[in-house]
């Protein structure tokens, strides 16, 4: 059995969280706990728990043990042999240096896209007006902190 290293635990619907019922007839796998997986929820089980494994190593604060622990990741991802997990695993291992600097710098650009998608809305909705000063007015007005977080577009 290949790249089941990091098998372990309950699997979950990435959708809707509700626990998936792996069967436990015929041809089965054998995790590190005993308890056995059905061959055809192999695969997703071991998506599942590599998907778990990437968000702790998110949350590392070590450089170095940054670098081992996705270094590690990419090793399993490619045992696993699963070809979409592969692909994903060698593009994101052209990026280690800079997923790595994310235990020392932990910033995301999560509230500029949000900000740009407000942007955008509102482009949409001042099509048509004559003035660009009002469309402007418009930003200025959702980028007040406590107007964009509690009312809707006028």
């Amino acid at each position: 059995m290949k790249g089941n290293a990091l098998l372990s635990g309950n699997v979950f619907c990435g959708h809707c969280g509700a626990r998936l019922h792996l069967s436990t007839a015929n041809k089965c796998y054998t995790k590190a706990d005993g308890t056995k997986v059905k061959k055809d929820h192999h695969d997703l089980a071991v998506c599942y728990a590599m998907k778990e494994e990437m968000c702790r190593l998110y949350e590392l604060t070590d450089y170095q043990q940054s670098v081992t622990g996705w270094t590690k990741w990419f090793q399993a991802s490619k045992e696993s042999e699963i070809p979409a997990l592969v692909r994903f695993a060698e593009q994101k291992e052209k990026r280690l240096s800079g997923l790595a600097a994310h235990a020392i710098y932990p910033i995301s650009t999560g509230k500029l896209e949000g900000f740009n998608n407000k942007i955008k809305v509102a482009k949409r909705i001042g099509y048509g007006y004559r003035d660009d000063d009002f469309f402007f007015t418009l930003i200025r007005y959702l980028s007040i902190p406590s107007v964009h977080s509690s009312h809707k577009f006028p």
